[in-house]
């Protein structure tokens, strides 16, 4: 199974340890996963735009990981907090732990123990709770 999700590459000797000592863990993967979470420029502006001066700061900085401003992107860091927030907006299935390889793509297993991986998330609800909680 391939992996190209940028924060387990970052350090695949510490996701591989993790993985290894039988932690109960729940994965997001950003790819197909997270990027259910991308939201327009447009979007963002119409729902929150004047609520708050967080909320203007948040329409302001609308910008891609590199500082150049784009029309949609995805806010990565709230799925995990979603997931933590309500896990029924999330679809998720468990498997055997998988096994890293060399390249840092997965190996399937069938005996180790279970781990959950996030298939699908709403980003409807996890956007309208993030909303609702800025706006106030």
């Amino acid at each position: 199974m391939k992996n190209n999700d940028f924060n387990f590459r970052q350090d695949v000797e510490t996701v591989r340890y993790v993985l290894d000592n039988k932690v109960k863990i729940t994965i997001i993967l950003t790819d197909p996963v997270s990027y259910g979470l991308m939201i327009s420029k447009y979007e963002l502006e119409s729902r929150i735009r004047n609520a708050n001066e967080l909320c203007n700061y948040f329409c302001d900085i609308f910008t891609d990981d590199y500082g150049t401003e784009k029309i949609r992107r995805v806010i990565w860091d709230i799925s995990t907090v979603a997931y933590m927030i309500n896990k029924e907006w999330f679809e998720t299935m468990e498997i055997s732990c998988p096994r890293i390889k060399e390249d840092t793509s997965f190996k399937l297993t069938k005996f180790r123990h279970k781990i959950k991986f996030v298939q699908r998330l709403n980003s409807n609800k996890i956007y309208d709770d993030l909303f609702s909680k800025i706006m106030k």
